[in-house]
């Protein structure tokens, strides 16, 4: 299923990976591409999103890249680094735009990486917890897709991976701005490429419920 899912250059990086020592010792692929590729299997993702513990080396990764040229016919590299990422566009000969993300990622995993086709994948834990605390920074339909999807396939509740997100990320969670970052979704429209045909409403609808929740929640704590 993997092989459906990913694309051949992006099989072609995962394979550099893994034989790359340096690279596959420090990072470990999360974000969508290793969600939908390694566990759900539910859409398309054409980013590599890698994440380190460990400061990135801009050489390293230039070393790397470097490997890559012949054999995925790399035309041109662009570069921006915002912060603790390190984000590359390749182009290859095809015109094929290639983005892979290394990006500095201080925060102890709730689970060891699984090791998948000769590379580090973020455990389904880490990413659904990842993914609750970019809802709650910000919005774009993908993260709540991702998001229901694993909530429909994994024995998680919402109320735990919240709770897991707190300790992980050393991050209050408000639920009345998570509740009201619910009720946004219903506005989303930037819908990512599915695998199979999906009806939207059924997350929209989902989260929606979520938000109820966790505003009678507050609304009982305050008059209890």
């Amino acid at each position: 299923m993997t092989k459906k899912i990913l694309t051949a250059s992006q099989r072609k990086v995962i394979k550099k990976i893994s034989q790359a020592k340096d690279i596959n010792d420090q990072f470990v692929l999360t974000g969508g591409t290793a969600l939908a590729g390694f566990y759900l299997h539910h859409r398309f993702s054409e980013d590599l999103d890698l994440f380190s513990q460990e400061e990135v080396d801009p050489e390293m990764i230039h070393v790397f890249l470097t490997s890559l040229r012949k054999e995925l016919a790399i035309t041109d590299i662009d570069f921006q680094h915002t912060f603790n990422r390190h984000i590359y566009f390749l182009t290859l000969k095809n015109s094929e735009i290639l983005k892979m993300e290394f990006t500095y990622f201080p925060f102890s995993p709730i689970e060891n990486p699984l090791q998948q086709e000769g590379i580090r994948v973020e455990s389904i834990i880490d990413l659904a917890v990842n993914k609750l605390f970019t809802i709650y920074q910000r919005l774009t339909a993908r993260d709540f897709i991702d998001l229901f999807f694993i909530l429909q396939t994994y024995p998680f509740s919402l109320s735990d991976i919240t709770k897991k997100a707190k300790i992980k990320f050393d991050w209050h969670i408000d639920p009345l701005q998570l509740g009201t970052q619910f009720i946004q979704a219903q506005k989303l429209k930037d819908y990512p490429r599915m695998v199979q045909p999906f009806n939207h409403n059924h997350w929209k609808k989902f989260f929606l419920k979520e938000a109820e929740k966790l505003e009678k929640d507050v609304f009982d704590y305050d008059h209890s």
